[in-house]
C-alpha cells in the first residue's frame, strides 16, 4: 500500500507547481543583477570556500549589502552550474525549495497534532497562497527559502527526537540549526520558536541541548563578525517615530493574509503616525488580540501556539530593532504558518465533508486565480517597477530604478521622466542626477549634461563618480588636458574602478604626445587589472 504521507506531499508538490508554473518565464529582477548576473562568485565552483569569508553577498559584484549569507551564495553556484543565466532554472530551484519548505511543515503539523487532515491543509495553503509569490518568484529571496526550510528541519528533528529518543535527531537538529544560520541571520528565532513549541505541547527542551544551541548561535556569530564586521544598524529614526508603524504592520500582515490583494514590494520607511487611521487600526487589532491571548492563557497553551508562533517569527522584523521597511511579504514566510494553522482548523472543524471540501476547494481556485493574475507584476524589471509605483509613488529609489531600465533600453525621454521624478521625491539624489547627465550626454546634449555634473560635483565633491563622467564628457568634447585633470581627481578619490581610469590617462596623454606617462599609466593599468 502506497503511504499516505507520501500521496500528500506529492499533491503538495503538484498544486505548488501549479501555482507558481506561470512565473517561470520572469526575468532577473531588481537585486538578482548584483547577486547573480554581475556575480563572479557563483561563477565558479572554485569559490565556495571563499564564500564562507566572504564578507558580503554582493562582493561578487562589488555591491554592498551587509549580509553573510553563504549557502545563498553556494545555492546560486549550483544554479549558474546548471542553467549559466537563465532566470527559468533559479526560478525552478525557488519553487522546489518552496515544495520542501511545505513539505517540512506537513511532517511538522502532523508530529504536533497527529491529524493528518489538518497537516495537509496547512501546508497546502501555505504553498499555495499569493503572499508567498515575492519569496518564491523573487530570485534574490532564495535565503528566506533556505533559512525556513531549515528552521523546519530543526524543529521537525527535535519533534522526533522528543518522540522517540533517538539522539541521532537532536544532532540532525542542531545541524539544520547551523544550516539555517549560514542561510540568514534571521534564523536565530528558531531557538524561541522551538521552546515555544515545547512548551505548547507539553514538551521540555532539555537544558544541555538549548546549551549546544547557544554554543552554536555564538560560534556563528564569532565567524558573522569576524568575516563582515558589525551588524549595520540604521539609526535615523527613534523607537517612538517607528511604533506606529508597528501597529500597522501587524495589522496589514493579517490583512493580506485575509485578502491577498494589492500584493507587491517595496512598502518602503514612510512615516506613519499615531493618529493614522492605519495606525488606529492596528492598535485596536492589537488589543483584541491581547485580550483574546489572556483569556486563553490558563485554558489550553496548545490553541495559543498558532498565534505564539506568528508573534515570535514577525517580532525580528517588525521594525522595534530598526530594519529597512516597516514591512514586507517576504518576511511573513515563516510567521505565516501560525496564521495557516488557525485558518486549517477552523476548516477542520466544520463537520457537513462536502461543504468543507468545496470551500477548500474554492479557496484552491482562487489562490491558483490570484497567482495567474500577480504573475505579470514579476515578469521584467520594467513592469516589475512600473506597478511597484503604482503602490507606492512616492518612491524614489523605484523611479530611479525604472528610469534606469528605460536608458538601457535607449528610451531616453522616458529615462528623463522617471530621473526628473526621482529628484523631486529626493533632492539630493546624486546617482540620479548622475545617470540623467549621462542620459544629456547620449543625446548630444553636451551643455545640459556638463552643467548637471559640475552641479553634482558642487553638492557632493567627494562624489569620484562625477568627475569621472565629466571626465568622458571633456574627452568627447575634445578637451583632453582638462579630462586628464578630472580623471586624476577621481584617483584622488578612491574611484571604484582605477584600471579604467588609468587606461583612459594612458590613451589621453599618448594623444598628447607625451608617451612615458602613457607608458606609466598602461602599466598601472595591467597591474591593477591583475
Amino acid at each position: 500500500m502506497i503511504n499516505r504521507r507520501i500521496v500528500d506531499i506529492f499533491m503538495i508538490a503538484m498544486v505548488s507547481f501549479a501555482a507558481y508554473l506561470f512565473y517561470l518565464n520572469g526575468k532577473f529582477i531588481w537585486d538578482d543583477k548584483n547577486l547573480v548576473v554581475e556575480n563572479h562568485s557563483i561563477k565558479s565552483f572554485n569559490h565556495i570556500g571563499s564564500m564562507l569569508t566572504q564578507n558580503d553577498i554582493g562582493s561578487g559584484s562589488g555591491s554592498v549589502y551587509n549580509f553573510y549569507r553563504p549557502l545563498q551564495m553556494v545555492s546560486y553556484a549550483w544554479d549558474y552550474f546548471c542553467w549559466k543565466l537563465n532566470p527559468a532554472g533559479y526560478h525552478i530551484t525557488n519553487i522546489f525549495l518552496h515544495i520542501a519548505v511545505a513539505s517540512m511543515i506537513y511532517l511538522f503539523v502532523s508530529i504536533l497534532y497527529a491529524n493528518r487532515l489538518l497537516a495537509l491543509l496547512v501546508s497546502l495553503l501555505f504553498a499555495l497562497h499569493p503572499v508567498h509569490s515575492e519569496t518564491v518568484a523573487y530570485i534574490s529571496s532564495r535565503a528566506d527559502l533556505l533559512f525556513v526550510f531549515f528552521t523546519m528541519s530543526c524543529c521537525l528533528a527535535y519533534f522526533y527526537y522528543f518522540k522517540n529518543g533517538k539522539s541521532g535527531y537532536a544532532v540532525l537538529s542542531f545541524l539544520a540549526y547551523f544550516l539555517a544560520l549560514f542561510s540568514k541571520e534571521s534564523a536565530i528565532i528558531a531557538i524561541p520558536l522551538l521552546l515555544w513549541t515545547a512548551y505548547c505541547f507539553g514538551r521540555r527542551v532539555k537544558a544541555e541541548h538549548i546549551v549546544y544551541f547557544v554554543l552554536i548561535t555564538l560560534g556563528y556569530l564569532t565567524l558573522r563578525f569576524t568575516v563582515s564586521g558589525a551588524f549595520t544598524v540604521l539609526n535615523d529614526t527613534t523607537l517612538a517615530g517607528r511604533m506606529p508603524g508597528v501597529f500597522t504592520a501587524i495589522f496589514e500582515y493579517w490583512r493580506i493574509l485575509f485578502l491577498p490583494f494589492n500584493l507587491h514590494m517595496e512598502y518602503g520607511r514612510k512615516p506613519l503616525h499615531f493618529y493614522d487611521c492605519s495606525v488606529i487600526v492596528g492598535i485596536v487589532f492589537v488589543v483584541i488580540l491581547m485580550i483574546y491571548i489572556m483569556q486563553r492563557r490558563n485554558r489550553e497553551k496548545i490553541a495559543l501556539f498558532p498565534l505564539g508562533w506568528f508573534f515570535i517569527a514577525i517580532f525580528p522584523v517588525l521594525n522595534i530593532y530598526p530594519v529597512n521597511a516597516y514591512m514586507a511579504e517576504h518576511w511573513l514566510y515563516l510567521p505565516s504558518l501560525g496564521f495557516f494553522v488557525m485558518f486549517a482548523q477552523w476548516l477542520t472543524n466544520n463537520k457537513n465533508v462536502i461543504t468543507r471540501n468545496c470551500f477548500i476547494a474554492a479557496i484552491m481556485l482562487f489562490y491558483i486565480v490570484l497567482h495567474i493574475n500577480h504573475s505579470s507584476y514579476w515578469y521584467d524589471p520594467v513592469s516589475f517597477y512600473k506597478q511597484t509605483i503604482g503602490y507606492e509613488p512616492k518612491d524614489a529609489r523605484i523611479h530611479f530604478y525604472l528610469g534606469r531600465e528605460y536608458e538601457a533600453a535607449g528610451n531616453y525621454m522616458q529615462a528623463i521622466d522617471e530621473y526628473q521624478a526621482a529628484i523631486t521625491l529626493k533632492r539630493n539624489y546624486k546617482e540620479c542626477f548622475l545617470n540623467l547627465a549621462n542620459v544629456y550626454a547620449k543625446q548630444k546634449r553636451y551643455a545640459d549634461g556638463e552643467a548637471l555634473y559640475k552641479r553634482i560635483i558642487v553638492d557632493n565633491p567627494y562624489y569620484s563618480e562625477a568627475y569621472i563622467n565629466l571626465a568622458i564628457l571633456n574627452t568627447m568634447l575634445g578637451n583632453n588636458l582638462k579630462a586628464i585633470e578630472l580623471f586624476q581627481y577621481a584617483l584622488a578619490l578612491g574611484a571604484d574602478d582605477p584600471a579604467a581610469i588609468y587606461c583612459n590617462l594612458s590613451r589621453l596623454y599618448a594623444l598628447a604626445g607625451n608617451h612615458f606617462m602613457s607608458v606609466r599609466y598602461h602599466n598601472m593599468a595591467g597591474q591593477s587589472g591583475q
